[in-house]
């Protein structure tokens, strides 16, 4: 049932242990030959070497599957065992609730807690997003390392180790259906990702932004390369993303509920627990220190409560958008980098015939390419890239000026 491997390096199974009720009584089992040292690493800075050094030859197991080939890496990862392994680091004192857990334990280094739920329906390829579905529920801290089919906690000693047959068992199905894609990180900013990631919702996906909704408004055709340049005037919409910046105590309250106003305001047919799903992976993401899940659940409700009445915010502008054709990040880099390069020329260009045409004849009789360099302060390769046609355009405007003077 569960592997045992001999440490955290050297991960060939040596062994198993059949069931919970197994384990929990290992763990009690004092005469242990490795206990004294699990005892000494209680003792001892968490950060020393010497710390780390017991730790790594201490016997491990792995609860979430078992494996093939007789080795525990993620690609051997076989079948569920039917539990989940999770991770409480950093407190003394157990204060959540324990209807879900069938064990609990004190962790190898004294300073947190180990535990077991009981699951139902876990799917491998769904493992990260059914880790994190199961932290909410259990409301604990999220701990990413543990988030891996594949792995690996040392047995620990805990003679007090809690063991519950009749915990309840958590039944994914329900959730696997709903689960579309993982989702790895929300989107920053500026992030090129478009608008479809996450869960279903009746028909359509959670969306984060509205740019193909503001879009279908705009009267526009992309140009034969497949893109099209609204110049100055850049399309408005609104954006869901993530600060690339931890928010601090003060702002935790004000950001997340800026987030799910946009979240709700573009898809305001999204399931209450997905909703919700997305504040609290934006609060453990983004907040330092996260906020209380009540605030969390008390924020969701409140927001969720005025879907359909929550306008969309611009908060995001776009200057160029792409057809269909043009769907990697390189394209998309090297159009950005032509636009911006003409623009940049056609700026040079009209500052340079604004100088000559604003020419002191008293301070410099004639315009050379010296001392047009001396006015504009423009470098050598500019001003001989531009000199005769600045000259040409000039004396273009000129003529027509006076053109229109005689004719008047």
């Amino acid at each position: 049932m569960f592997s045992v491997i001999q440490n955290v390096k050297n991960r060939n199974i040596i062994g198993q242990i059949n069931s919970v009720a197994g384990f929990v009584e290992y763990l009690k089992d004092a005469k242990r030959v490795e206990v004294p040292q699990i005892l000494k690493l209680r003792e001892i800075d968490k950060k020393s070497k010497e710390y780390q050094a017991i730790k790594i030859t201490l016997p491990s197991i792995c609860f979430n599957y078992t494996f093939k080939n007789n080795y525990v890496n993620t690609e051997n990862a076989n079948e569920s065992t039917g539990f989940l392994y999770f991770d409480i680091d950093g407190e003394k004192d157990f204060n959540y609730d324990t209807t879900y857990i069938t064990a609990l334990w004190k962790s190898v280094g004294g300073n947190g807690f180990g535990l077991l739920v009981k699951v139902r329906n876990l799917v491998k390829e769904n493992f990260k997003e059914s880790y994190g579905h199961i932290v909410d529920i259990l409301g604990i801290p999220y701990d990413k390392s543990c988030n891996d089919c594949s792995r690996v906690n040392i047995i620990s000693f805990d003679t007090e180790a809690h063991y519950n047959e009749n915990a309840v068992e958590i039944d994914l199905l329900e959730f696997n259906t709903t689960v579309l894609h993982a989702v790895k990180k929300l989107p920053h900013f500026n992030s090129n990702k478009n608008k479809k990631l996450g869960y279903s919702l009746n028909g359509g996906n959670i969306r984060f932004n509205n740019l193909s909704d503001v879009l279908e408004e705009k009267d526009f055709e992309f140009n034969k390369e497949g893109y099209y340049d609204f110049g100055k005037e850049k399309v408005e919409y609104c954006k869901c993303f993530a600060p690339r910046k931890i928010v601090p105590e003060g702002l935790r309250n004000q950001r997340v509920s800026s987030y799910a106003y946009c979240l709700i305001s573009i898809n305001p047919d999204a399931g209450f627990t997905n909703f919700k799903r997305y504040l609290q992976k934006y609060n453990t993401k983004c907040c330092n220190p996260p906020l209380e899940w009540e605030e969390i659940d008390h924020i969701a409700t409140k927001i969720y409560n005025l879907r359909g009445n929550v306008n969309p915010r611009n908060n995001a502008k776009r200057r160029v958008v792409y057809g269909a054709k043009i769907n990697t990040i390189d394209e998309k880099r090297k159009i950005n980098g032509k636009i911006l390069g003409n623009e940049r020329s056609e700026n040079t260009f009209k500052s340079l015939v604004d100088c000559v045409l604003s020419w002191d004849y008293e301070k410099y009789p004639k315009i050379t390419q010296k001392t047009l360099r001396t006015v504009s302060g423009r470098c050598k390769n500019t001003i001989e890239k531009y000199y005769r046609s600045v000259l040409n355009t000039v004396r273009r405007l000129k003529a027509e000026s006076l053109k229109n003077e005689v004719g008047e």
